[in-house]
């Protein structure tokens, strides 16, 4: 136990003690005469007076004096400092987090194993006065337990732990670890990281940092670069529609492989093994491997590739549908016949998936021919019934797509704007031309660039103003919009501002209209190129409208637009339910999903999860290096309520309070002796003396 000052310089108000000394001692008593006879005849005899200065009310002098240097005390911020608590002590001298590596690389080369093992040795060897909370994390902290000295807890606690399948975050965990410590506690703070070091989980938005008083220690449990041939994706290059089959291409990632080796893969198809090759030394160098499956008719298909030989069984999912082709119908009329025969050859040349073009007269549309089309273009045709637009709306709010062709129709007043079916406000028409000069980056557009266009004129267009929510995919030199797309229920539209005929623009005649065209219809059926697949990845948000419709899933599709929900059961058989019209959610197992409508008879729609890319990449750090990358912070002050810690002991008390209680006992008591003091100086009982 020690004493200190917090501010020792207070002290030099200890000066100010001599200002009653130097009262007591330089005041001066009054003078009074005396009556006494003459002095004629008494003879004048000089005498040498010596004065000696004495203190006067010495019990006043005191209580002063020590009444101010209990203040100056006070304000000196005295406190009371205990010694470190001993080893044999009960107060806990150590807080520790143990942060276990959980994320999908600690499952090869015997890491998990390794990290159960240190930290179960981490937990066995703890001091009785030591507190231990522990941690998994992935790209997630994940506190399994509180700071306890419960050994048993712990021990019990980290048995069941499992490794998962998510990615790397070393910021994350690391900016969770303060919050997991008890300043009341006291004593040291450190964590100990038990982890591969995987560099990919440094690669990330935020740089890891970590406070410098918190002490901090690794455990690298990766021994060397995993074995053997991982497939970390695959690619559909499209279809063929008459043998069904669906062409992908899977990339490889070697890591510690000969590659004189030879490794075969394996692909299954809903449980079935469809087909087994070998990866040749060539495709291991090349790091992919072309393949085809054919996908069931009558279901979305499961399709599993693995390679034999890994250390751990690896395999990368995804969902196959048989690819349909897109039935688009096309309303024209007489005047725009040469328009619809250039619209009908650019969606021809489509592949994947086909396009398939029925030209139906605007009369002649019915709820029978909506029901077997996913996309409808309007060709510069007038559209005056309204039980044909009321046809359109519904489509189109159920989900399909619609493509408006503004030329001559519809024009300004027509029943169809004054429906939300086509984008922006259109007006008349404007007398100057333009050209093409901007494709927006949109993923209907992604493999379309102006250059394509740009040497298209464009003779006649309407003015077209953009209305709020409304998005611009096109725009001429001038700044105009040109291409304009609205979402309307499940389903979107879109306009163009001109039309395709020759009277209008030259579009039609450049080689970028072709790919422009089967670009916005795949769009408005959500079907881009490699159409009904399906892939997603662990940590990660689902988008389950978008994952339907790329399958094909109409029975999902139909059921969302009702506002129904979905229940979603993961690969370990939990099920979660999810409404509203765009459900989402965030798998945290790769495996296969599957959807269900509940209360329906209809086979559940899967959908495949694998393990992040980057979660792949096995290249590791060395403790060193990890290390440099970590930035260690200076602490900052305590808080209000915590006092400051000292680095050898614990500040037990500060009893400045009791000095000032003190000092304003001792005025108080100086107070009343001094109301007793008499005018002339003199106490009470020199007076009595005096008097007798």
């Amino acid at each position: 136990m020690s004493f200190g000052f917090l501010n020792p310089l207070i002290f030099a108000g200890l000066a100010i003690l001599a200002v009653p000394i130097l009262i007591h001692l330089v005041a001066k008593r009054e003078a009074r005469g005396r009556a006494f006879p003459s002095l004629m005849f008494l003879r004048n005899i000089p005498i040498k007076r010596t004065r000696r200065r004495t203190l006067r009310d010495p019990l006043l002098l005191i209580l002063r004096a020590l009444a101010l240097t209990l203040l100056v005390l006070a304000f000196a911020g005295p406190y009371l400092l205990g010694d470190a608590t001993p080893a044999t002590e009960t107060a806990t001298t150590r807080q520790i987090v143990i942060a276990v590596d959980r994320s999908y690389s600690m499952r090869f080369d015997g890491r998990w194993e390794r990290a159960l093992a240190r930290a179960g040795a981490e937990i066995d060897r703890l001091p009785a006065n030591a507190r231990a909370a522990l941690v998994l994390f992935d790209d997630e902290p994940h506190t399994v337990t509180a700071l306890t000295g419960d050994k048993l807890h712990l021990r019990q606690a980290l048995a069941g732990a499992k490794a998962g399948h998510a990615g790397t975050d070393y910021a994350r965990i690391l900016a969770h670890v303060p919050r997991l410590f008890d300043a009341s506690l006291g004593g040291k703070q450190a964590v100990l990281l038990i982890s591969d070091l995987q560099l990919s989980g440094l690669q990330n938005d935020h740089t890891p940092r970590l406070a410098q008083p918190i002490e901090f220690a690794l455990v690298n449990v990766a021994r060397e670069q995993p074995g053997g041939t991982l497939l970390t994706n695959v690619r559909v290059l499209g279809s063929d529609a008459e043998s069904a089959r669906v062409n992908l291409v899977a990339n490889l990632g070697v890591g510690g492989l000969d590659v004189d080796r030879t490794e075969q893969l394996r692909v299954r198809v809903d449980s079935h093994v469809a087909e087994v090759r070998e990866i040749s030394a060539t495709e291991l160098a090349a790091g992919a491997v072309a393949l085809s499956v054919v996908p069931a008719r009558d279901h979305v298909s499961q399709v599993e590739l693995f390679v034999d030989g890994q250390t751990v069984a690896h395999s990368y999912r995804l969902t196959l549908a048989q690819v349909k082709p897109i039935k688009v119908m096309l309303l024209s009329s007489e005047d725009s016949a040469h328009s619809a025969i250039y619209l009908q050859q650019a969606l021809v040349l489509a592949t994947r998936p086909k396009i398939v073009v029925q030209r139906v007269a605007s009369a002649a549309l019915s709820d029978a021919a909506l029901a077997n089309a996913d996309v409808v273009i309007i060709d510069d045709v007038a559209m005056q019934d309204s039980g044909s637009i009321a046809r359109i709306e519904q489509f189109v709010n159920a989900g399909g797509g619609l493509l408006t062709i503004a030329g001559e129709h519809p024009r300004v007043g027509a029943p169809l704007l004054a429906t939300p079916l086509v984008p922006g406000t259109l007006g008349a028409e404007l007398a100057h031309g333009a050209r093409l000069t901007e494709i927006r980056a949109h993923p209907a557009l992604a493999d379309l660039s102006a250059e394509q266009l740009r040497n298209a004129p464009v003779w006649r267009r309407r003015t077209l103003r953009v209305d709020d929510g409304d998005v611009v995919l096109a725009r001429y030199g001038d700044g105009a919009a040109a291409l304009v797309e609205r979402r309307v229920g499940s389903g979107n539209t879109i306009v163009l501002n001109t039309g395709v005929s020759n009277q209008w623009s030259a579009l039609a005649l450049e080689p970028g209209f072709a790919p422009l065209t089967i670009a916005l219809v795949r769009h408005l059926a959500k079907r881009q190129s490699g159409a009904g697949a399906s892939a997603a990845s662990v940590g990660e948000t689902v988008d389950i409208v978008q994952q339907a419709a790329l399958l094909g899933a109409e029975s999902v599709l139909n059921h969302l637009a009702g506002g129904g929900g979905i229940l979603i059961e993961s690969p370990d058989g939990a099920i979660a339910k999810v409404t509203g019209p765009r459900p989402a959610f965030l798998p945290r197992e790769a495996g296969f999903y599957r959807l269900h409508i509940p209360g329906a008879a209809a086979a559940p729609v899967p959908l495949a999860v694998n393990v992040g890319v980057r979660e792949l990449q096995f290249e590791t750090l060395s403790p060193t290096q990890f290390s440099e990358r970590i930035a260690r912070l200076q602490p900052g002050p305590p808080a209000a309520d915590q006092p400051a810690q000292a680095t050898d002991g614990t500040l037990r008390s500060t009893p400045w309070w009791y000095l000032l209680a003190i000092a304003a006992v001792l005025l108080l008591i100086e107070g009343f002796y001094a109301a007793r003091l008499t005018p002339s100086g003199k106490s009470a009982r020199e007076q009595e003396l005096q008097a007798a």
